[in-house]
């Protein structure tokens, strides 16, 4: 039915000196892809490994892109027309450099990860009718230019490159050795402006807090059970709040967040939940309930979402596996992988 989650905390224990630095940037702008102009809208939550070192997620959204047919000819292609619009969603680990010169800090990287391509082809619900989805892999680069405006804020300009190649083959004659095929996403040219906060200025007294928080990322499903195929690259955000009990095994947390669930479209969620560590073992049991929601083209169904959780953890970080069954559907339930990043 949805996504069973593997989660990757990096917890409060330190890499280095600087591992602990998070900083949280959002751009809006526009990128061309398919020979469209579209928007573009960007989060990147990134760490400073060294006083050069940076790395991070990088979460993007395109909506409005156009679908072309188009026939492949041995000496050529013709666009036959646009068949609806899709919405790219692409997150990538990254790593870089950053230089900072006053209140100048220029960032420049690469990065590697996946891309959701969520089609809707025209007809039906509001113009737009059924659902497709294709997956790809994701690679490229960026330069962001900030301005750091007093202790903590800042704003600039971030410029990216990605490559994509989501397509499949609608028809084959072999006679004439011509192929249709729909072409959902190539690679794409992005550019925008944005601002940012260097979350470790704040000086926030996590000691003396009574809790933690987290940035949530989903990442991939696993669907073991199933003989139908599903999206299983499920990009999504949300926030985790850890408690602190008084009780040093049992760690209660609340969470939400968004991702793109197995059959393509939106899915929202929000759960309580709770870790139980014995004898400060390394391993964590847990179980998270709360309110599951599944976007389509008719609206949203809410299920109960009921689901254990294994978390372990090491020096680095810890990680976490979340089982999620659907119980008028048992085939359907599946394992995935989310990362959860500290930001205070």
């Amino acid at each position: 039915m949805c996504v069973i989650n593997f989660c990757l905390i990096f917890n409060t224990f330190p890499i280095s000196t600087y591992a602990q630095r998070p900083t949280l940037s959002t751009t809006v702008g526009i990128a061309n892809i398919n020979n469209a102009t579209v928007p573009s809208f960007e989060g990147i939550i990134s760490y400073d490994i060294s006083s050069v070192i940076i790395s991070g997620v990088q979460f993007q959204l395109l909506s409005g892109v156009p679908t072309y047919i188009t026939a492949k000819y041995s000496e050529g292609s013709k666009l036959l027309k646009q068949d609806g619009e899709s919405a790219v969603t692409s997150m990538q680990a990254l790593i870089g450099a950053t230089f900072k010169v006053q209140a100048i800090n220029w960032r420049t990287g690469i990065t590697l990860g996946g891309a959701n391509i969520t089609h809707r082809r025209w007809g039906g619900f509001l113009g737009l009718g059924t659902t497709d989805y294709q997956a790809s892999i994701a690679f490229g680069t960026f330069s962001d230019l900030f301005w750091v405006l007093g202790s903590y804020s800042r704003i600039g300009l971030k410029v990216g490159y990605t490559w994509v190649d989501a397509s499949s083959e609608v028809v084959y004659d072999s006679r004439t050795e011509v192929r249709v095929i729909s072409e959902f996403a190539r690679p794409f040219w992005s550019i925008g402006g944005g601002v940012g906060i260097d979350l470790d200025s704040l000086h926030w007294d996590t000691s003396a807090s009574t809790y933690s928080g987290y940035i949530t990322v989903s990442v991939a499903s696993r669907h073991p059970f199933a003989n139908d195929s599903y999206n299983e690259f499920n990009p999504g955000l949300g926030l985790q709040l850890r408690l602190r009990s008084g009780v040093e095994a049992i760690i209660p947390f609340v969470e939400a967040g968004a991702y793109q669930y197995s059959m393509g479209d939106l899915a929202t969620y929000v759960g309580l939940g709770s870790l139980w560590r014995p004898f400060k073992f390394p391993a964590a049991l847990g179980l998270v309930a709360g309110v599951l929601g599944l976007y389509d083209v008719y609206g949203v169904t809410f299920y109960p979402l009921a689901s254990p959780r294994l978390t372990y953890d090491t020096p680095i970080g810890s990680a976490s596996v979340l089982f999620l069954t659907d119980p008028s559907n048992f085939s359907s339930s599946a394992f995935g992988l989310q990362l959860q990043l500290p930001i205070f």
